[in-house]
């Protein structure tokens, strides 16, 4: 955890720099704001646009994978819809092995995650996610497979505004049951 935390500060830090940096030279001007990182004291509650985008992308992540688990469907467009990157990847790999193993889901996480840090392009967001009610199934018999550990765990992921206009999960990590 203590890694994923100084990796996510890291990012942070260099976007906050990076945009405090000198501007390329322009032919046209273009307007400077006044704010160019986003208020610590309201990035903690999430309450900048940034902020709640970023929560809208990641809880929309989580509930597109939760989607998609019940029928492992690792194609499914909601996911990169809210993932990218590095959260894409591991979401569809998952699924596909999942697949693979004939193993679909049922029931979804519960959520309550929180902006920790951010920055105009960058948010760092932390969660208490509670797997309980997320169970895994044989997609045949519908039996309940690999009793693993369930309950609570803290997840760091990372939200960036992509090309697109669009805010995306790029990267997450979960920690063991117990961990929040």
């Amino acid at each position: 955890m203590p890694r994923f935390q100084a990796l996510a500060t890291v990012i942070v830090v260099a976007i906050v720099l990076a945009s405090c940096g000198p501007a390329m030279p322009t032919d046209t001007p273009h307007p400077t704001t006044t704010t160019e990182t986003i208020d610590a004291t309201t990035a903690e509650h999430g309450d900048t646009t940034a902020g709640q985008a970023a929560l809208t992308a990641y809880r929309g992540m989580w509930k597109a994978f939760a989607s998609a688990g019940t029928t492992a469907d690792w194609t499914s467009p909601e996911l990169a819809r809210y993932a990218g990157g590095t959260a894409l990847s591991t979401l569809t790999t998952g699924l596909r092995d999942d697949r693979q193993r004939g193993v679909v889901y049922r029931g979804e996480p519960t959520l309550h995650p929180e902006v920790v840090a951010a920055a105009p392009t960058s948010v760092i967001v932390e969660d208490c996610g509670d797997s309980t009610n997320w169970t895994s199934h044989d997609a045949a018999t519908g039996d309940e497979v690999d009793r693993e550990e369930r309950g609570r765990r803290r997840i760091d992921a990372v939200v960036e505004l992509q090309g697109d206009g669009q805010w995306r999960v790029t990267d997450f990590g979960v920690q063991a049951v117990g961990s929040c």
